[in-house]
């Protein structure tokens, strides 16, 4: 598996989890903005705002490789995950919200993704030398979005409007989709750890670290943040999870069909394994909060 068929697999990937996710979108998905519109602004700040924060804060002030760097602020950027909202499901969070949350994340990516990622490539080049400071590392806006429309916008427009006028066809092929998402996202996983084992292998004791401290760290400001505004405590789960769960496959795009470098490909994925792991022992810490709690003896 080829650095070249990466760069033709990755967009199909994503069209087809794109297209999915329209399936199970409705109006009313939408309209909660207006319905609710604290929560939503809330989890929409925590994922431009302090999450890309948080990204620029470790690779100014960590003495990071180059590619972890870039990687970095590159999954920062990234609109939040479908995963998220199983996640959600299973820690019995506002599902609603989830879904509205990873929705409108991935429409504002076509405008959001270029900007974060430019000012975040723009904090690394500050602290490089003058020799290579350069065009180091440019993100080319036109290439950007328009690849952006391509794998978001237009599969995700596409799932709408099959669901609004076929609904029981959307519905029936909700569970084959997430099977085809899951086996391609596998697939893409297999891919680029064989394009950039030698990277990994060298990078590693740095990677782990540094991407489980992102995870963990995006979780923890989203939580604070919805505690902030005084949310629900489903809510705050929900928002804690959206800020820790990110469309890797977007990561996987960026960095191997805009910047064409395919070693990096592994900081995203080295991050999907690690945004999974910590989502579900997260899941799995309130479960046994909460059989603890029953179980207490009413005095």
């Amino acid at each position: 598996m080829t650095a070249g068929f990466l760069s033709i697999y990755i967009p199909v990937v994503l069209t087809v989890l794109m297209f999915g996710m329209g399936l199970q979108l409705v109006a009313s998905d939408f309209l909660r903005l207006a319905r609710f519109p604290k929560a939503v602004l809330v989890g929409v700040v925590g994922q431009i705002v302090v999450l890309p924060s948080i990204a620029w804060l470790m690779v100014y002030f960590l003495p990071l490789p180059l590619a972890v760097s870039a990687g970095i602020v590159i999954l920062a950027a990234c609109p939040g995950g479908i995963a998220s909202n199983s996640l959600s499901f299973l820690a019995n969070a506002d599902v609603a919200l989830s879904v509205t949350l990873t929705a409108i994340s991935s429409l504002l990516a076509l405008v959001t993704l270029p900007i974060l990622v430019g000012l975040g490539l723009d904090i690394i080049q500050l602290g490089m030398s003058e020799a290579n400071h350069a065009d180091a590392i440019r993100l080319p806006l036109g290439d950007t979005i328009a690849q952006l429309v391509l794998v978001l916008a237009l599969p995700l427009s596409a799932g709408m409007i099959v669901r609004r006028y076929a609904e029981r066809l959307a519905v029936r092929s909700d569970r084959w989709f997430r099977m085809v998402n899951l086996a391609g996202l596998l697939v893409l996983l297999t891919g680029a750890f064989i394009v950039g084992m030698d990277f990994l292998l060298a990078n590693f004791q740095v990677l782990l670290p540094v991407l489980l401290g992102l995870n963990l760290a995006s979780m923890l400001g989203g939580y604070l943040l919805a505690r902030t505004f005084g949310l629900a405590m489903d809510q705050r789960l929900t928002i804690t999870i959206e800020l820790g769960i990110h469309n890797v496959g977007i990561g996987a795009l960026v960095v191997l069909n805009l910047l064409h470098q395919p070693d990096w490909i592994v900081v995203p994925s080295v991050y999907s394994i690690l945004m999974m792991l910590t989502g579900f022992a997260f899941v799995a810490g309130l479960r046994l909060h909460r059989g603890r709690a029953h179980s207490q003896p009413v005095s």
